[in-house]
């Protein structure tokens, strides 16, 4: 099967009609697919429109979630966003082509890669002292931030 047939289904069918998804979530996932189908025909070796759906694969999806972090500089967050969109097409290839949920099932089981969130109204160098700015705020003792409601109720 070909990877356009899926692609135009995604697009036209699934997202609007099935998923219900918004205009934005659509542009969102059309950017992701803007730059995957280019960067799977090199690293296959052929043109977009003989792309397959055999040549998605772990290895390909991996490799390009490295591209747009280390060639493009996406930040970790871009980059899971980005790995939210083809999840998104493997629950599609899941429901619509049930003869290739193995192939999906792989795909969905692709790890978003963990990073650190930045405090809400904190800048990053200055991240411990407004903690503290927030815990004197809030009359917390250093004490009581560590230990949980449980341990607490132990005392």
């Amino acid at each position: 099967m070909n990877l356009s047939t899926l692609i135009h289904q995604f697009f036209d069918q699934y997202l609007p009609r099935i998923k219900g998804s918004s205009q934005q979530t659509i542009r969102t996932y059309r950017d992701t697919y803007t730059l995957l189908l280019p960067f799977a025909a090199k690293y296959h070796g052929v043109k977009i429109r003989s792309l397959k759906i055999g040549h998605l694969s772990n290895e390909l999806i991996l490799d390009f979630l490295d591209y747009l972090e280390n060639d493009r500089h996406n930040k970790t967050a871009t980059r899971n966003q980005r790995l939210a969109a083809i999840k998104a097409m493997a629950k599609m290839i899941r429901f619509m082509h049930p003869d290739k949920s193995r192939l999906a099932d792989r795909i969905l089981s692709i790890p978003q890669k963990r990073f650190q969130k930045q405090l809400t109204g904190c800048r990053r160098n200055i991240r411990s002292s407004c903690i503290e700015r927030l815990s004197s705020e809030r009359k917390i003792s250093p004490l009581a931030q560590s230990q949980t409601p449980t341990a607490l109720a132990g005392k």
